[in-house]
This record gives structure tokens, C-alpha cells and sequence, in this order.
């Protein structure tokens, strides 16, 4: 379903239609899971908790801002796997 659906927003944007193109409908879904992850694992203002992203695309790419605007001052880079364990 993924692949069909990447393939028609991409025939559509060719076309002309204003829709996203079928990476950028991608990206936008993953985007969202993430940010859905997150607001699972902290519902109230005292609760606590940690999404850890595992990939260094995240900082080589810039993908950090495109996360929604209350996490990004949240997110933190870390140069490797323990690096990132022990700012936890």
C-alpha cells in the first residue's frame, strides 16, 4: 500500500495537482509516528520520558527541524551510541 501510494501522489504531482510528491508524503508519515511515539510516552506535565533516534541522517540531513516545533528544543545530537546513553 506504501509503494502505491507513493507512486500516485507521484504521478499526481507530475500532473500538475497540488499534492506532495510520493517522498515528501513519505518523510511527512514518518515525521508524524515519531512525534506520535513521543506524545504517547509523555501524556501529562509531570510525566517523563525518552525517544531515542538511532541515525545519523537525523543531524547529516537536517532532519531535526522538521520535526514538530515543541520537540526540537528538545533534541540532542550525540556522536555515537554511548554518547547518547549517557546523556540519558
Amino acid at each position: 500500500k506504501l509503494a502505491q501510494k507513493r507512486a500516485c501522489n507521484d504521478h499526481w504531482h507530475k500532473q500538475g495537482q497540488p499534492v506532495s510528491t510520493g517522498d515528501v508524503w513519505y518523510e511527512m508519515k514518518a515525521l508524524q509516528a515519531i512525534a506520535q511515539a513521543a506524545g504517547r510516552c509523555i501524556r501529562h506535565p509531570d510525566d517523563y520520558g525518552v525517544l531515542v533516534l538511532l541515525d545519523s541522517r537525523w543531524s547529516e540531513l537536517g532532519k531535526i527541524g522538521n520535526l514538530p516545533q515543541w520537540m526540537r528544543p528538545l533534541a540532542e545530537e550525540a556522536l555515537d551510541v554511548a554518547a547518547a546513553s549517557r546523556s540519558l
